[in-house]
């Protein structure tokens, strides 16, 4: 979650070991950045509120002051910088007397006090800097890399969708070599390792994917589209099942097995037709065998694709004629 941070400067050595928050601070076009303190990290520019103070006395404003930062369970925190060791950013912040306190909420300066304060100033201080500081549900700021990867997949579907398939595979493997657990990346390459004929390779990348990604419509429909492949793998040669069907027209079995031929081969279209003759001849066999194969065919083609466009046409002429 977000903290704000009250940076305590103190004259001198009294900031040295004082809690431990004491830091060298410089300013860099305009960016206050810590240099030492692991726990303040950046002054200003990060989106985290923060709040800067400089004070002689052993305490921000007291004990007083102390207490109440630790009843905030973590969303203040107090860091103490000597002013002697670091005085160009005491004149940045046109600090004239201490004590002198400077608040910030997503790298904006939005309060400060000079002086001691009692305890029911400090509170209400304190509370007025976490009314000012970022949500927690703030949207993060995107690292270099994120950018890159969002930028990389987008090349990757943009690729896929012109057909370019090896090429779209070769951006998604890209893309792990630098986050290796991206669930759509590894989606995107199972997919094109798919159309590539590559069913036991495509099952092994979806196998990587952390179980708590494993779903969503784009895993869903890949998940079955292997499972399909999978299948159509041990029904043999598609030329073997229509003469098959043309000895037997009412070999319902020999029409499913065929469509599941055909859509591995990529006739999404003929794998749709030959359901679609089998429920014409007999929409009831076998439970409606056929019907919800197609069904099971226009989930993992996706709703868009022609091949599904054109088959749920014909399905519904043929229910509903």
């Amino acid at each position: 979650s977000k903290k704000d941070d009250i940076f305590y400067i103190e004259e001198g050595d009294k900031a040295k070991g004082g809690k431990g928050y004491d830091a060298a601070v410089q300013s860099d076009g305009g960016t206050l950045k810590l240099d030492k303190s692991t726990e303040a990290g950046i002054l200003t520019g990060s989106g985290d509120g923060k709040i800067i103070g400089t004070n002689a006395g052993n305490n921000l404003v007291g004990n007083e002051g102390d207490n109440l930062l630790k009843g905030e369970n973590g969303k203040v925190k107090l860091v103490k910088i000597n002013v002697d060791e670091n005085q160009a950013l005491a004149g940045q912040m046109g600090v004239r007397s201490i004590p002198a306190v400077f608040a910030f909420a997503g790298g904006q300066p939005v309060d400060g006090f000079m002086g001691a304060l009692p305890e029911s100033e400090i509170k209400r201080f304190i509370e007025g800097v976490l009314s000012k500081a970022p949500a927690n549900d703030a949207a993060p700021e995107e690292s270099d890399l994120d950018v890159q990867v969002r930028q990389a997949l987008e090349m990757a579907e943009g690729a896929y969708a012109e057909g370019a398939v090896d090429q779209a595979g070769q951006i998604y493997q890209l893309v792990l070599q630098q986050a290796p657990d991206n669930a759509k990346a590894l989606i995107g390459l199972a997919r094109c390792l798919l159309d590539l004929g590559e069913i036991e390779g495509a099952a092994e990348v979806l196998s990587q994917i952390k179980p708590e990604e494993q779903s969503g419509e784009a895993f869903d429909a890949v998940k079955k589209a292997v499972g399909l492949a999978e299948e159509a793998a041990k029904l043999g040669d598609a030329g073997a099942l229509a003469q098959k069907i043309e000895a037997d027209p009412d070999d319902h079995q020999a029409r499913i097995d065929l469509a599941i031929v055909l859509s591995a081969k990529g006739d999404r279209v003929g794998a749709a037709e030959a359901l679609v003759a089998s429920i014409k001849r007999d929409r009831e066999w076998s439970e409606a065998a056929a019907r919800k194969k197609l069904l099971e065919f226009f989930d993992s083609w996706g709703p868009a694709d022609p091949a599904s466009v054109k088959g749920r046409r014909l399905l519904s002429s043929v229910l509903f004629s």
